[in-house]
């Protein structure tokens, strides 16, 4: 489902679980970072997830699941 995503969006496939993206895929990565998550199968199938930035190199990367689950802990009473 996540290759399903990002190949409607033109985003390139390097590896399993491995994307890769020009400046004009910004909106596609955005939309993954912010969308997937809600999904009902995104959580159930991802063990790892980690998002960095143009020109960041591999020991910068943000661990996106860790950031996901504290700020959803950190929130989940003001819903």
């Amino acid at each position: 489902k996540v290759d399903r995503f990002f190949k409607r969006r033109g985003v390139k496939k390097l590896d399993k679980g491995v994307y890769f993206g020009k400046k004009s895929d910004f909106d596609a990565f955005m939309e993954a970072q912010w969308d997937l998550p809600k999904t009902p199968w995104f959580l159930k199938i991802v063990d790892k997830w980690y998002f960095r930035y143009e020109g960041d190199t591999i020991e910068y990367r943000e661990d996106a699941l860790e950031s996901y689950y504290r700020i959803k802990a950190r929130y989940a009473n003001f819903t």
